[in-house]
């Protein structure tokens, strides 16, 4: 039995094949695969991180500089924020993300909260703003789509 969702999008969780097709998956308690029902990596991988004293540390090297753990979560932050108070995502919606393997996608895809790609902020929110007009969101379209 599957545990409650928070996601208001239930479009994926509603189109799973039947539980009988699912892989069992049971680990001996205190494995490291004992993870709780629910868990949210970005919290995980950085919240925790941040909190534990690791602000400053690297978390991805690049030609261009470092990013630090606090300076990618900021960033993971701000484009959750233009999701969800400009676009009006809401838990469970989809977002296509497509673009170059970069710390800016990485910070796209680092979230239990959104999703978003692409480095021109303006030509994503017209495209966004276009496919709101265009269409109601059916169930199962991906709600927001940029690169």
């Amino acid at each position: 039995m599957m545990e409650a969702t928070i996601n208001q999008d239930t479009f994926a969780r509603d189109h799973l094949p039947p539980e009988a097709l699912w892989p069992q998956m049971t680990y001996p308690e205190g494995s490291v695969f004992d993870y709780p029902q629910r868990l949210n990596c970005a919290v995980e991988l950085l919240d925790k991180m941040v909190d534990g004293g690791h602000a400053d540390s690297p978390l991805i090297h690049t030609p261009d500089g470092v990013w630090t753990y606090a300076g990618f979560l900021g960033k993971v932050n701000r484009i959750a924020q233009v999701l969800v108070e400009d676009f009006g995502l809401v838990p469970g919606n989809r977002v296509l993300m497509r673009g170059p393997n970069t710390p800016m996608l990485a910070a796209c895809h680092r979230q239990g909260r959104w999703h978003l790609c692409g480095h021109d902020a303006a030509a994503a929110r017209a495209r966004v703003e276009l496919h709101r007009r265009e269409s109601a969101d059916p169930p199962g379209a991906v709600r927001c789509a940029v690169g």
